[in-house]
């Protein structure tokens, strides 16, 4: 049985990436200075972009799964765990 790693710190690194993607920091300046107007900052998807993730224990593998809906193409720095192993697709790279 795959053990069920803590979610919140994949989680946590997925908001991350997804934030800065879609430039939310630049965004939220412009709301608190009163410069939005709901255009021109938008940011980049997240499909099919490429992702380096340190390590592949508890918080990579939950990162890894948690990006495999947008079929991004993963660039661990180290070798597969056997525990990340039994997700499908996991280490296909």
């Amino acid at each position: 049985m795959l053990p069920i790693p803590d979610p919140l710190h994949g989680l946590g690194s997925f908001y991350s990436a997804a934030a800065l993607a879609k430039k939310l920091p630049q965004q939220q300046a412009l709301v608190r200075t009163g410069r939005w107007t709901g255009t021109g900052i938008h940011g980049r998807d997240l499909i099919g972009k490429t992702l380096g993730i340190i390590g592949l224990g508890k918080t990579g593998t939950e990162l890894a799964r948690l990006v495999m809906p947008f079929h991004m193409h993963l660039l661990p720095t180290l070798q597969c765990r056997s525990s990340a192993r039994r997700i499908p697709g996991m280490c296909n790279w």
